[in-house]
């Protein structure tokens, strides 16, 4: 007994249909990307505070990127980009340029003891 193929005796092409598909360009702005994210993780149903977390971690995000990257589009923000920001967060101090934060030591207060420095 004998199947029938429908592709016996047709030529296989390899590799050539990528070259008919063209890449869509994205133009998003950086907060447009952020709000579409932003928009995806509401609907996945992650609690307010999560995303009061991204939110936060998206100002600090931005003001970096506005200091070493002025103007940039969301196509500048490559994994090198991401790299040097990672880099740049891991080095920095907690509560570094806030007043009343610092100690003689060098060392920094926490919340509740600058509230309650600031009383004194």
């Amino acid at each position: 007994m004998r199947i029938n193929d429908p592709l016996a005796g047709k030529t296989v092409v390899k590799g050539k249909r990528e070259e008919n598909v063209k890449k869509a360009v994205v133009s998003l702005t950086l907060d447009a990307a952020f709000d579409l994210f932003y928009s995806a993780k509401k609907a996945e149903g992650t609690r307010d505070r999560t995303r009061a977390d991204y939110v936060r971690h998206w100002r600090y995000f931005c003001d970096w990127l506005s200091t070493t990257y002025p103007h940039a589009k969301i196509n500048d923000v490559t994994a090198t980009a991401i790299r040097s920001y990672v880099n740049y967060m891991s080095t920095k101090t907690k509560y570094e340029n806030v007043l009343n934060r610092e100690l003689e030591s060098g060392k920094f207060l926490e919340g509740t003891h600058q509230t309650l420095r600031a009383n004194e």
